[in-house]
């Protein structure tokens, strides 16, 4: 169970997370999560060491008077994270915990939470890219990452087909509308546009 800290000392020093990269921490930034009416507040974490930056982590709190009660937190090597937001979408009210995959795939590797009163229940934000792969014809693919509008629960992506280079997807551009079904993110909408056109966004 993690403790409770003061939001003077989670300013200046990073909570300890289970399974964080072993490098040295540093905090980045603290500030109250926007749109949660000052209830919740975060913490960005880097672990770096002399060579490069390793991993990243984020900690999200409620406060409790002038404690602050750690809700979520997590760390991982290669991802950077950016701060948290409350968004109001028609599935209720959400918490976004964006996070990138350094790299070239630049993949999501944020969080995403259904928030009830005080209760936060995570929801399966992986495997409606699973169900997307199948839909697509033969050797195509979405290669890059996917960072859905949870907001208006829409998500849009190039797409490459077998022959591709990374830098240039030439197959064309997936739009999804998304829905919030038994605790996992789902597409409801697939609508494709053919084309290299299309692949790059014009």
């Amino acid at each position: 169970m993690r403790r409770d800290t003061s939001e003077a000392k989670a300013r200046q020093a990073c909570v300890a997370i289970p399974d964080a990269p072993e490098d040295p921490c540093t905090v980045d930034a603290f500030a109250n999560v926007a749109d949660s009416a000052d209830a919740l507040a975060y913490e960005l974490q880097s672990y770096t060491n002399p060579q490069y930056r390793s991993g990243g982590g984020v900690v999200v709190f409620r406060r409790r008077g002038t404690a602050l009660e750690p809700v979520i937190a997590t760390a991982v090597e290669g991802v950077r994270f950016n701060p948290p937001v409350v968004v109001q979408s028609q599935a209720g009210k959400l918490l976004d915990v964006p996070g990138t995959m350094d790299g070239t795939g630049a993949f999501n590797a944020g969080s995403l939470y259904l928030m009830d009163g005080e209760k936060l229940s995570e929801i399966d934000t992986e495997s409606w890219l699973f169900d997307l792969a199948k839909r697509l014809p033969k050797g195509w693919g979405a290669w890059k990452g996917i960072f859905p509008d949870y907001a208006r629960l829409t998500a849009a992506t190039s797409l490459w087909k077998s022959g591709d280079g990374n830098c240039c997807p030439t197959a064309g551009r997936a739009t999804l509308k998304l829905g919030i079904k038994n605790g996992r993110l789902v597409i409801l909408d697939l609508h494709i546009r053919n084309g290299e056109a299309a692949a790059q966004g014009n």
